[in-house]
C-alpha cells in the first residue's frame, strides 16, 4: 500500500510543484508509514485549499493542524514540523477530547475514534475548518475529504459543498485528483 502512497504523493507534489517547505519523501529514505503518509497528503490538501481572509487577521503566523485521535499519533506528523503554510508556521495540536476545535485550520480526524464522527463534525458548522477524515461516508457526514483505501491504494474524495459551507475554496487541481467529487450537503 505505500508504493501507492507514494506514488499519490508524487501527483499531488507534480499538481502543486514542490516546494522547500513541503514534506520530505525521499527513496533512500526509510519507508514511510501510513500516517506519515498521510501527514504529507494533509499538508499538501492544504496547499490547494483557500481560506476566507477573516480567518487569518493580520499577524496571526500559524496554521493549526489538528489531529482527533485515541491513540497518539505525534512521531508520524514529526514530517511537518518547521513546514510553512502561506508563509505561516504550523502547529500541531492533538486531541483526544475534542474540544476548541473552531480554534483549527486543518482538523483530521482519525476512524478510531469512539465519539461519533457525525458530532465532531457538526461542533464545527458554520467554521471555515478543513475537515479531514478517513471513515466511511465522512464526507456524508459533513466532511470536506475523506481519505480512503481502494484496491491497496489510498484514494481521497471531496465534498465540494461542505467546503463551500465552511467558506473555503478548494483548486481545481486538487479536485481533479480525487477519485470522487461530490456537491451534496448532508
Amino acid at each position: 500500500m505505500l508504493g501507492s502512497c507514494r506514488a499519490l504523493l508524487i501527483l499531488i507534489f507534480a499538481a502543486g510543484g514542490v516546494s522547500g517547505s513541503g514534506p520530505s519523501l525521499h527513496a533512500q529514505d526509510r519507508p514511510a508509514s501510513e500516517y506519515e503518509v498521510k501527514a504529507a497528503l494533509l499538508y499538501n490538501f492544504a496547499r490547494f485549499v483557500e481560506w476566507p481572509a477573516q480567518t487569518f487577521p493580520q499577524g496571526k503566523d500559524l496554521v493549526a493542524f489538528c489531529i482527533v485521535s485515541d491513540i497518539l499519533l505525534d512521531q508520524p506528523f514529526d514530517v511537518l514540523k518547521d513546514k510553512t503554510l502561506g508563509g505561516r508556521r504550523l502547529e500541531i495540536k492533538h486531541f483526544q477530547n475534542p474540544k476548541a476545535l473552531e480554534s483549527c485550520h486543518v482538523l483530521f480526524v482519525v476512524s478510531s475514534r469512539q465519539e461519533p464522527v457525525d458530532q465532531i463534525l457538526k461542533k464545527l458548522d458554520g467554521s471555515s475548518v478543513l475537515t479531514i477524515g478517513e471513515t466511511e461516508g465522512f464526507i456524508q457526514m459533513g466532511g470536506i475529504i475523506n481519505i480512503k483505501v481502494e484496491d491497496s491504494k489510498l484514494r481521497f474524495e471531496i465534498n465540494r459543498a461542505n467546503a463551500e459551507r465552511a467558506g473555503l475554496k478548494i483548486s481545481s487541481r486538487l479536485l481533479a485528483l480525487a477519485t470522487t467529487v461530490t456537491d451534496r450537503s448532508p
